[in-house]
């Protein structure tokens, strides 16, 4: 008989859990998918029923806090839904607070539109350089400083930040194979009673700007043997709020309209560096005017890998799987690239015609600098999915009339 009346109460139970709207987010995940566990108190085991008013029956679940020192990637999916007691009995529904929400609902829905009030974006820039001829030598100095404000950005004004339920993930921090640093990452989960509300809004975001600021360097020298040698260097950075996560043109830049603005994921570590921030860019170039016509040229490229922060996937979100940074962009970087290419070329003339046959080779020391990686959490991470060009030859004929 008292099994009976357990089986009875944990039946209702589960039902009270449904009708309330809980649901157990408590979930494992093996190989380079995060583990979801509980970071912070969330809702898990049913412990006991409590009456709602209206009629309504809901239950009271048990909070289980994240264990540390864990080895793993752990995920709090909290759903936080509304008290069991502030249910609303769909049999008798308030008047008043039905309004109200349908009120909001028509203010809140409506199409894409643009700002009446929108600015144009204009950039601020200051440049200073020197410039000095020592022995036949000549040597530049310039240094550059530029702000760009008013950036455009879309904005989703029907689905605000208090629309997501804020989760956190246990993330490795900078330093991934260290345990030092080791903090939780914010992950919005929208709720479902948000869904069809978006409406966007073209307009100048609050604090969407950029920043660039660095010093370009010229060393060059001509000689009367027919050699020339011309040194560029640049050390810059550029800084701004990449408008999609990841680390392409259309993603880590501040150029373009995305979802900076329009999902609160997309925000978190947003301000960072750009995708055309290399911070450190060489060019050594050298030409040869040899006698019989003959030229020869070689030019060394070294540039600093592209800037890119760590993703974490959140696979279990009402609104389906999202890539959450786990850093500021620029923290790490790609592998830098270092290429040599060499240029030969003959000229004869043939009559009034002058022949020249070209002989290039790119990338000559056959470099395989990796220019992508897996920046995704997990087990490759950093593994290369792009490297240099091979070595490549081009011999080319050329005809002058």
């Amino acid at each position: 008989m008292q099994q009976q009346r357990q089986q009875k109460t944990h039946g209702k139970q589960r039902e009270s859990d449904e009708a309330c709207g809980h649901r157990n987010m408590h979930e494992r995940f093996d190989g380079s998918t995060p583990r979801l566990l509980t970071s912070r108190p969330t809702f898990a085991c049913p412990e006991r029923e409590i009456d709602c008013p209206g009629g309504v029956r809901g239950t009271q679940l048990a909070q289980k806090p994240v264990e540390p020192g864990q080895d793993e990637f752990v995920l709090t999916h909290v759903v936080p839904q509304p008290d069991p007691c502030s249910q609303i009995d769909e049999e008798h529904p308030e008047p008043e607070r039905t309004e109200q929400r349908q009120q909001l609902r028509s203010l809140r829905i409506g199409s894409s539109r643009i700002d009446p009030d929108l600015r144009r974006p204009y950039t601020t820039e200051w440049v200073a350089g020197g410039e000095a001829r020592l022995a036949g030598w000549s040597l530049r100095i310039t240094g550059v400083r530029r702000i760009e404000d008013d950036l455009i950005g879309s904005i989703n004004t029907g689905v605000q930040t208090s629309d997501y339920a804020l989760g956190y993930v246990v993330d490795p921090g900078e330093r991934f194979a260290e345990s030092e640093d080791d903090r939780l990452l914010p992950v919005y989960s929208r709720l479902p009673s948000s869904f069809g509300q978006d409406s966007y809004l073209l307009t100048n975001p609050a604090g969407h700007r950029s920043r660039h600021g660095g010093v370009e360097v010229t060393v060059e020298r001509m000689m009367a043997s027919g050699w020339r040698t011309r040194f560029d260097g640049t050390a810059f950075g550029a800084s701004g709020l990449g408008v999609n996560r990841g680390f392409g043109a259309l993603e880590a830049d501040t150029g373009a309209v995305g979802e900076l603005f329009e999902n609160p994921n997309a925000r978190t570590y947003a301000w960072g560096h750009t995708f055309f921030d290399r911070e450190y860019v060489m060019k050594w170039w050298n030409g040869y005017l040899a006698p019989r016509d003959f030229l020869l040229s070689a030019v060394a490229r070294y540039q600093d890998g592209q800037p890119f922060s760590r993703l974490v996937i959140a696979p279990d979100l009402t609104q389906g799987p999202e890539a959450i940074p786990a850093y500021r962009r620029g923290r790490t970087r790609f592998t830098y690239t270092l290429t040599l290419d060499a240029h030969v070329q003959k000229s004869l003339r043939v009559g009034r015609s002058t022949l020249t046959a070209v002989v290039e080779a790119f990338n000559l020391l056959n470099n395989s600098k990796e220019v992508e990686e897996n920046v995704v959490t997990g087990a490759l991470f950093r593994a290369t999915t792009a490297v240099q060009p091979p070595r490549a030859v081009r011999i080319a004929a050329r005809v002058g009339f």
